[in-house]
């Protein structure tokens, strides 16, 4: 089981059919238990393969970063209990600057580059990432860190879905023209009949 990334444009998310997932303020992606309804499209949606399903209660959990320690002021409890302070945590800007100087010492130290991956856009499907994890650029892969993580076939029923709605708004916009454009041509027949002592 991968950590969860708590991704930017949260594809668990935009794909769940019950709108059990939802993104906190703070950037923590939560999965509600008593509103998931066990159909596991957040595993197929998840290219990193984070979610997991639970028999017993059926229903698919995962890492909630601690969401409502945060809130209440607290670190997640794994920062907390880290006693060797390699986890962080934090306003972003912060920690993206701790992990940079971190990644940067890394580099000249081991003479390769690390990165901090989901510092920056990684891609469309999933924007950044609330985790950020310091890995060695040529060593991404090993650790389940893909250069361009993406399930096809959810970009692709998302694409879907998001033409399905502007076509939709484009249908509705023509009608409503084409009506405007009647109205008009109506108004214009009247007249003109009116004008010649004709009725309708």
């Amino acid at each position: 089981m991968h950590h969860c990334m708590h991704c930017e444009n949260t594809p668990c998310a935009n794909n769940c059919p019950a709108n059990a997932i939802e993104r906190r303020k703070g950037g923590q992606v939560v999965i509600h238990q008593d509103l998931c309804v066990g159909c596991r499209t957040c595993q197929e949606a998840c290219p990193f393969d984070v979610p997991v399903y639970d028999q017993t209660t059926n229903a698919s959990y995962k890492c909630i970063m601690c969401y409502d320690r945060v809130e209440s002021g607290l670190r997640p409890a794994c920062v907390s209990s880290c006693i060797g302070d390699a986890l962080i945590s934090g306003p972003r800007a912060e920690v993206v600057a701790e992990a940079r100087k971190r990644a940067k010492r890394y580099s000249e130290q081991f003479g390769k580059e690390y990165i901090v991956y989901g510092a920056d856009k990684i891609n469309d499907y999933v924007g950044r990432t609330g985790w950020m994890t310091i890995v060695a650029a040529e060593e991404m892969e090993k650790y389940g860190l893909p250069k361009n993580p993406v399930v096809s076939s959810m970009a692709l029923r998302q694409t879907c879905k998001t033409i399905g709605v502007g076509a939709s708004a484009a249908v509705a916009l023509g009608a409503g023209a084409h009506f405007l454009y009647w109205l008009a041509n109506r108004k214009e027949v009247l007249a003109a009949r009116e004008k010649e002592g004709g009725h309708e």
